[in-house]
């Protein structure tokens, strides 16, 4: 994701096998397929002194995702390598109930305004990393690397049930409610330490920031006739760790687990509702949210 689970399977998984090759000059290669099970939400929430009624929505991004992988690495003298890796993402399924909540501040603190609708969503993820690795102990690498990484999630909503006027008035319809897609995407910067305990298990955790996040989102509100643009600007950071397990030469399996957050705030939304065009500075936040745990499989070649 995502920016997803970014980096390398084969950096925690096969690291013993590429340290043994560090005296070679040619690449080696993998390929890694993995599936994981992700928890957490997308929202936005707007509102400023002028808008009047400040709103926030939220999806679940609640579902099992797959992803492959794949690496190369190019050795250098005393266990050192330039390690260039690429990996795709995609949801299989995604699915929940969407949330909606207004306030009229200048009324009173309470929610004025809620709602669900039934959820489905889709997430892609694509990760491009390159990592200069170099031993830092006996059984211990440190890879620094850098990247690109872009998260793209994509909602429909339908059936709404919910409340008006502070409860006073239930509503509640069938069929499509909205449409909302949103992309974040920037630089990446970060650093994994890997472990080699024994010759066949290696441990490694790996952190990453995004300094420069862009996010672009685009949502129509069906129902309210309101079709809008959004856009705002923000950081994120990426935690993970992973075990690898050798079964058999040039064959590991691995366990992993992550935490993704990513953030954008003080942004602006254009659009059309009824007819009428509007363009104000009412985005205060774009997030997506999520932890994440799977399992996978690197051959090496």
């Amino acid at each position: 994701m995502v920016a997803i689970l970014e980096g390398s399977l084969l950096a925690s998984c096969c690291c013993a096998a590429e340290t043994l090759r560090a005296s070679e000059s040619t690449p080696s290669y993998s390929i890694a397929g993995s599936v994981w099970r992700s928890q957490g939400s997308l929202e936005f929430e707007l509102g400023n002194d002028e808008f009047g009624t400040w709103s926030k929505v939220e999806w679940p991004l609640n579902g099992l995702l797959g992803g492959i992988e794949g690496d190369v690495v190019w050795p250098f003298d005393a266990g050192r390598a330039l390690v260039v890796s690429i990996r795709y993402g995609h949801s299989f399924s995604m699915d929940g109930t969407s949330q909606d909540w207004d306030w009229r501040p200048w009324e009173r603190p309470d929610v004025s305004d809620y709602s669900e609708t039934d959820s489905s969503g889709d997430l892609q993820t694509i990760d491009v990393r390159v990592g200069f690795r170099f031993p830092i102990g006996r059984t211990v690498d440190l890879q620094l690397l850098t990247g690109y990484s872009r998260s793209s999630i994509d909602f429909e909503d339908q059936n709404l049930t919910g409340s008006y006027d502070y409860g006073q008035t239930p509503i509640s319809y069938q069929g499509p409610v909205d449409t909302y897609s949103a992309a974040f995407s920037g630089l990446c910067l970060g650093g994994e330490v890997v472990a080699r305990a024994g010759d066949k298990l290696t441990l490694s955790a790996r952190v990453e920031t995004i300094l420069n996040l862009s996010v672009s989102a685009d949502g129509d509100w069906i129902r309210r006739g309101n079709h809008f643009e959004q856009e705002a600007n923000g950081t994120g950071l990426t935690v993970s760790g992973r075990m690898g397990y050798e079964i058999r030469p040039h064959v590991a399996v691995a366990a992993e687990a992550g935490w993704i957050s990513q953030t954008a705030r003080n942004g602006g939304q254009h659009g059309t509702q009824d007819g009428l065009s509007y363009d104000a500075d009412i985005v205060r936040e774009i997030s997506l949210q999520y932890i994440t745990a799977g399992i996978g499989v690197v051959v090496e070649f």
